[in-house]
């Protein structure tokens, strides 16, 4: 029983000892940061966001696209029955 009081105080003292390590650290200026506000401006973050179509425009555009998309494969699978037949 009395080396859990022992392995207490001991890691009460070394955690008080990490405590005092970080305190006298970060009044030094250790954890300042003098390089990433001088390049922030180099970072280009800041672009505008894409224009979002128009929700009635949406549907016209997609019919179209999806319109030309199917008579695109219709005009392949046309030709690939013509090289299916002539194979045969």
């Amino acid at each position: 029983m009395s080396i859990i009081f022992l392995l207490i105080i001991i890691s009460l003292a070394l955690a008080t000892g990490f405590l005092i390590a970080f305190i006298r650290a970060a009044r030094s200026g250790q954890f300042d940061d003098h390089y990433t506000p001088s390049v922030r401006m180099l970072w280009d973050d800041d672009e505008p966001p894409e224009a979002e179509p128009k929700p009635e425009e949406k549907p016209e555009n997609e019919i179209g696209a999806h319109a030309e998309n199917v008579e695109g494969l219709q005009q392949s699978n046309k030709i690939k029955r013509k090289k299916e037949t002539t194979n045969s």
